[in-house]
């Protein structure tokens, strides 16, 4: 089953079911009980309160700029070395991707740059590519989220590594400018199962039961709280992971 909390309508349907008396739902669906009651004593009370096992994935929201309506997330390595619109993009202006030993190197007028040959044009501003180029090979979305989110507050103007060849290369802002033209800002929503999500900075904590433990509570409170208690939680994908699109929300409109 999918905690999918895009509406309240969803998101209250998949609760009942979840839910293992109807004391217990109308305890958890009440605003009040958010604002009187320990965190961490809710959630102990959750295991026994809701058949956690039912859920086996739930819905990541990602929010981005594409040239062309998006069908899946890739990792960035493979978003630059394969035929798309942003690899297209870069073409256009001289820049080729490789991929060496799962690191990234740029090809620019038929010369190869790696850490070291970018480190020599300017090694602080070289810095964010180069940790791009290197580590930057997971997708990433926040939980929970829902229809009223399809604005882009957390949405980068052009991707990173767009602004870090620009700033790198000294091209002026020739490339920021030009993507600009061309994109339109987007919400993905990503089916992802629970057991590949990871989140973020406690992922060694967490097995598959804490994990529902902590996601049903954010959805409930997101809802159910009134005063903003609920903050979303980062939800990283393993490296390399490529995943399928369930719903693509244009932002630009």
């Amino acid at each position: 089953m999918r905690l999918d909390t895009y509406n309240k309508e969803i998101f209250e349907n998949t609760v009942k079911i979840l839910s293992k008396s109807e004391d217990s739902l109308n305890f958890f669906l009440d605003p009040e009980t958010y604002h009187w009651h320990d965190d961490e004593k809710l959630k102990k009370n959750m295991r026994d309160a809701f058949d956690l096992e039912k859920i086996t994935e739930i819905n990541i929201y990602h929010w981005t700029n594409f040239i062309n309506k998006p069908i899946e997330l890739l990792p960035l390595k493979d978003l630059l070395t394969s035929k798309n619109a942003l690899s297209k993009f870069f073409e256009e202006y001289g820049y080729i991707f490789q991929s060496d030993d799962k690191k990234l190197k740029i090809i620019k007028q038929g010369k190869q740059f790696g850490e070291e040959e970018l480190k020599k044009m300017n090694e602080n501003k070289a810095f964010p590519l180069i940790s791009r180029l290197e580590r930057d090979f997971c997708i990433n979305g926040v939980f929970p989220g829902n229809e009223a989110n399809n604005s882009p507050y957390s949405i980068n103007l052009v991707p990173e590594i767009i602004k870090d060849i620009d700033e790198t290369f000294g091209e002026d802002s020739k490339l920021i400018n030009a993507f600009q033209e061309r994109a339109q800002h987007y919400l993905v929503i990503v089916n992802v199962p629970i057991d590949l999500l990871i989140i973020d900075g406690t992922s060694a904590l967490y097995s598959n039961e804490e994990k529902r433990v902590e996601l049903l509570f954010k959805a409930l409170s997101s809802y159910y709280y009134e005063y903003g208690k609920c903050e979303p939680i980062n939800i990283r994908l393993p490296d390399f992971s490529k995943v399928k699109i369930d719903k693509v929300i244009s932002c630009s409109d």
